[in-house]
């Protein structure tokens, strides 16, 4: 079972742990907003299923008899060193076809406390149900504090709903007095971040794009 450095399991990790997952090389949770580059780019089509790399239940034995890991170099080789989204995107990439897809209460990350369910289904495919998705908010298994609109709950000024449980976590380890880290997020990011929190999604969106096209636009020559 492998599992991020920002994330917490909250409650029981046993049938996950008992989980079998057949002749597949991993189990993992959908990732949230993977835009179409994220799978074209490791040969996925985009009705492919692709999967965050944050907590992964691996097929040890079926990983060592298959040789993945001189499969992860080649396929690391073939891209030039350069795979969109990194071991994420190398892992999605090598074992397609041989991912057990597992309910999101095991890989809660951020997005499914800042988007809304008809946001994420709408443009996320495959995704899960409303009911799983509620779940995964309600009672999850493992918290996984990614980047997003709240920020991690180490950084100050964050606004994640879960940071609570972060910090009873952490009161626990010798790092009980380690400071906060500093927001270091520019105004403009942290303006968007309000906008997608607390206005219509459109506002939001329309920013959004405002703010790419002028980036490309000062990139050009």
């Amino acid at each position: 079972l492998y599992l991020d450095c920002d994330g917490v399991v909250v409650n029981s990790i046993e049938k996950l742990w008992e989980m079998d997952i057949r002749d597949n090389y991993v189990a993992g949770v959908l990732d949230t907003l993977p835009n179409a580059t994220s799978k074209v780019k490791v040969g996925l089509a985009p009705s492919d299923p692709y999967i965050n790399a944050g907590v992964l239940l691996i097929n040890l034995d079926l990983w060592r008899k298959d040789r993945l890991e001189q499969l992860f170099m080649d396929f690391l080789m073939s891209h030039n060193g350069n795979v969109h989204h990194h071991d994420q995107g190398i892992i999605n990439g090598v074992c397609k076809g041989h991912i057990a897809i597992i309910s999101p209460i095991y890989n809660c990350t951020s997005n499914y406390y800042s988007h809304p369910y008809k946001l994420l289904e709408r443009t996320n495919h495959p995704f899960y149900s409303e009911q799983a998705y509620d779940e995964a908010v309600q009672r999850p298994t493992i918290l996984h504090f990614t980047e997003g609109f709240y920020n991690r709950p180490w950084i100050a000024n964050s606004k994640h709903p879960k940071a609570a449980l972060y910090h009873y976590y952490h009161n626990m380890t010798a790092w009980r007095n380690t400071g906060m880290r500093k927001d270091k997020r520019t105004i403009l990011v942290r303006l968007l971040s309000w906008e997608f929190l607390h206005l219509p999604y459109i506002i939001y969106d329309l920013s959004a794009k405002f703010v790419a096209l002028i980036a490309s636009l000062i990139k050009k020559p």
